[in-house]
């Protein structure tokens, strides 16, 4: 039982740990193709700020969906 609950809170912590990766490896890859865009173009901040929007905004549908996956999972499981 005991071991049953400490690999379900690793699971969790993995969750929400790759969160973290995913954001800030989705802001660093905005940032990049922004500001190449920017100074590629010479519309500097506009793709630069475009780039980092939809970064965040699609690091969190990501996220959201995991979540969703993991709970459909969990209420499978339990």
């Amino acid at each position: 039982m005991k071991r049953e609950s400490l690999e379900k809170s690793f699971r969790s912590f993995a969750l929400f740990g790759s969160f973290g990766f995913m954001m800030a490896a989705s802001i660093l890859v905005g940032y990049f193709i922004g500001s190449y865009l920017d100074n590629k173009l010479g519309t500097a901040p506009w793709f630069l700020l475009v780039c980092l929007l939809l970064s965040v905004i699609g690091a969190f549908i990501e996220f959201f969906k995991t979540v969703s996956r993991y709970n459909k999972r969990a209420k499978n499981a339990g």
